[in-house]
């Protein structure tokens, strides 16, 4: 329940409410506290909530690393997550 919240209630209020560099520092925040898989899953929540035109500038500003594995692992983990927060609906898609 919580990371659905979270999903659904925080990630669209946070880029109204931080500023660009604080924004930077919570994600290398994220990145550093976190299993890399569960960064990779929420990667795709990110994806998923931006349109196609700034979802694709977002992942292209992203380490290449961090491209390919997103790419190779990340995708379905986003997958199988987003099917475990909310059963039945349609998985958003991302890249």
């Amino acid at each position: 329940m919580h990371l659905r919240r979270e999903v659904t209630e925080v990630t669209p209020a946070v880029e109204k409410v931080l500023t660009a560099k604080e924004l930077d520092a919570l994600a290398s925040h994220g990145v550093d506290s976190f299993e890399r898989k569960v960064v990779l899953a929420y990667l795709g929540m990110i994806l998923a909530t931006n349109p196609p035109g700034e979802r694709e500038e977002f992942f292209k500003e992203m380490p290449l690393p961090i491209r390919i594995a997103y790419r190779l692992v990340g995708r379905n983990l986003y997958r199988k997550q987003y099917a475990t927060l909310f059963p039945g609906r349609e998985i958003p898609a991302t890249l």
